[in-house]
């Protein structure tokens, strides 16, 4: 009996009460139209999508069960959720703190510190977790969410002892590891943030960000040689990685050998001539040992494969006004702030050549 709407939602019901997400959607979806008045099919609808991680086909009956009924916050918290699956954070937002005004379920600050923290509200979302962790300890994400969210406001020592906790948690999780050895070099806790870099480097010998990391730890213990053989066993494993040649690069310019870095450097470019990062930091190799025209080349390349990101025109200016060619640098440092109108170091560099050009409207 296709007419029998009892019949739909009871089956969805319990098809819900099973995990059975699929067939709960196959019965409930009976319900989406604008003449339901089934606020809970509408909500145990929007759920399963959820729960299946279809999350853009959740919003619809999520938002019709609130039409119908506005004072139920499961149904704001599963909406919010479905937001924040769709990346409309601020949506989430609004709607999550909604969930929660109206009923405190603490459940429901961990997807609003996620919203949060993707919006770069690291202070909210650090107390919404923080709130959430009081009565849910041992979720070792909610940890991790908590302690970069402290990491990321500088508050290295509350970020160290959640990131701690969170790779307790969650051993062989490499991100949690990583981001916990990261907080440990920035507190200058160099022996431990190593342990936490081989440990990643015995599982992954490729894993290039905690390569990086190591180097850079290496350097702040003035270890450069053996930061150096790193790079050497890496370039080893594979001679065709422009990214090991750019390390050498950095951290032969950190051992104040600029002209092999820059022949490091130009064997990733050899390797890959699309290699944004290359061209940038060979401009910059350049510009440090004033070889003006060189970063200029090196800048403009870098310009044809990424027009719109400041730093390259910021770069080039300053090269520009080094040759006295102030026309150019002026153009491009306002190049870079059409691109990035906060960046502040474009500002201070248009607004002092404008003043030592004498264009003081300008530059104010």
């Amino acid at each position: 009996d296709k007419s029998n709407e009892d019949a739909y939602y009871y089956a969805g019901k319990v098809l819900y009460s099973m995990d059975d997400f699929n067939g709960t959607i196959e019965y409930l979806t009976f319900f989406n139209n604008e003449e339901s008045l089934n606020s809970e099919a509408l909500y145990l609808l929007g759920s399963s999508y959820n729960n299946i991680k279809d999350y853009s086909n959740a919003i619809n009956p999520l938002e019709n069960a609130i039409k119908i009924d506005t004072e139920t916050s499961n149904y704001y918290q599963a909406l919010g959720v479905a937001q924040l699956g769709v990346d409309d954070l601020t949506s989430a937002i609004t709607n999550l703190n909604l969930a929660y005004k109206l009923n405190s379920n603490l459940e429901i600050l961990y997807p609003l510190g996620n919203a949060q923290f993707k919006v770069g509200d690291f202070s909210s979302a650090a107390n919404s977790l923080s709130e959430y962790l009081s009565k849910n300890s041992d979720n070792s994400d909610a940890v991790y969410l908590c302690g970069l969210s402290y990491f990321n406001q500088g508050n290295i020592t509350k970020a160290i002892e959640l990131l701690e906790k969170a790779v307790e948690l969650d051993a062989n999780k490499l991100s949690k590891r990583l981001t916990y050895g990261k907080a440990l070099k920035n507190n200058s806790n160099f022996d431990l943030a190593l342990e936490q870099f081989d440990f990643i480097l015995n599982i992954d010998r490729n894993h290039q960000e905690a390569q990086e990391e190591k180097v850079e730890v290496l350097l702040a213990q003035d270890k450069k040689e053996d930061a150096l053989d790193l790079i050497k066993k890496v370039l080893i494993q594979d001679l065709n990685n422009p990214e090991a040649h750019h390390l050498m690069a950095s951290t032969l310019a950190k051992s104040n050998r600029p002209e092999e870095a820059i022949d490091a450097e130009k064997k990733a470019l050899k390797i890959d001539g699309k290699f944004l990062k290359g061209h940038i930091y060979l401009g910059d190799l350049y510009f440090n040992l004033e070889k003006y025209r060189e970063a200029i080349n090196s800048y403009n390349r870098a310009a044809r494969l990424s027009p719109n990101l400041s730093e390259i025109y910021l770069n080039r200016g300053k090269c520009f006004a080094s040759l006295e060619n102030y026309g150019e640098a002026v153009n491009d440092f306002y190049r870079a702030l059409d691109r990035d109108p906060e960046n502040i170091d474009a500002k201070l560099e248009l607004a002092n050549l404008l003043f030592d050009l004498k264009r003081y409207n300008e530059s104010i």
